[in-house]
């Protein structure tokens, strides 16, 4: 998997593998989809962000999330990853911070080490769940 950053909105976005995005998807946080060979974040839009609790109605039990997301990557897969241009498959970007690993605050001078964790400031931007289309 190619390591990849982009940043939209203010946020940081970093490429994730499959099982990290079913693991956050199944703990109610936003997973953003893309086709592999497509750039996430540019005009045209083709990256598609998901998050359980927008799909509460479908899903019954925790098994349910799990086909729920097996069921969305397929069709997603299915109609956006259709050749060579696009890619034949998904990649995931999930919004990430830098956090200092000792205090869990944001990064000063003297920090030693950073970690990076998911970006829960994201939840929050009602415009950006559902796509990037606002619809006031």
């Amino acid at each position: 998997m190619r390591l990849y950053c982009f940043y939209q909105g203010g946020f940081q976005f970093r490429r994730v593998s499959k099982r990290t995005a079913r693991r956050a998807y199944q703990n109610g946080l936003t997973v953003a989809m893309c086709p592999c060979n497509l750039r996430p974040f540019t005009p045209c839009h083709h990256e598609h962000t998901i998050n359980r609790k927008d799909r509460a109605h479908f899903i019954a039990d925790e098994t349910g999330a799990l086909n729920d997301f097996n069921n969305l990557v397929a069709s997603f897969e299915y109609y956006n990853c259709i050749n060579a241009e696009t890619g034949r498959y998904a990649s995931f970007y999930l919004p990430v911070k830098a956090v200092d690993a000792f205090t869990g605050g944001a990064p000063s001078m003297g920090t030693l080490k950073t970690l990076e964790e998911y970006d829960y400031a994201y939840l929050k931007q009602p415009a950006l769940l559902s796509g990037g289309i606002s619809y006031e």
